[in-house]
């Protein structure tokens, strides 16, 4: 996580915008023991950014979100596992980051701390109608309980 600018933590600032299979792709995810960062953020947010990027309906990016989020648990009963609240990352990204190097047992590096995340936070009322945000979440109600349940002890901002 220390090193150049493009390596370590500044990586998964950057994965974040990468697709999933580009993620798996990305990370060369090895057969036995890993660990993973599951970054949690608001689904309503999520919806139009997936919208836009696959073109799907927004009933789609929900279900694909909750998918994620399930398979997020699955993963959590096998692996060692952090949940990384976005929310939270872009506001406070140095003591985000600090956690993140915590949990994979190492530092973080100045150059990490350069590149802020552009937050994208609460802007679905700009791309969702009234009715597109009802059904997201009505679709991701229950994950979205489930994950908040499941980590009582981790703030999950949305």
């Amino acid at each position: 996580i220390t090193g150049s600018p493009c390596s370590g933590l500044q990586h998964l600032h950057n994965m974040l915008r990468l697709t999933n299979a580009e993620v798996h792709t990305a990370l060369e995810l090895p057969q036995g023991e890993f660990e993973c960062l599951f970054v949690a953020r608001d689904p309503r947010d999520v919806a139009p950014s997936m919208m836009v990027k696959t073109g799907k309906p927004v009933s789609d990016c929900a279900n694909l979100w909750a998918a994620n989020t399930q398979r997020y648990f699955a993963v959590s009963q096998s692996h060692r596992t952090h949940l990384v609240d976005y929310h939270k990352w872009t506001l406070d990204t140095e003591e985000e980051l600090q956690a993140i190097a915590q949990f994979l047992g190492t530092g973080v590096s100045r150059y990490a701390l350069e590149y802020p995340l552009e937050p994208h936070i609460g802007k679905y009322w700009q791309y969702l109608n009234p009715e597109q945000v009802l059904e997201v979440e009505s679709i991701t109600k229950k994950v979205a309980d489930e994950l908040r349940s499941c980590h009582s002890n981790h703030y999950i901002s949305w």
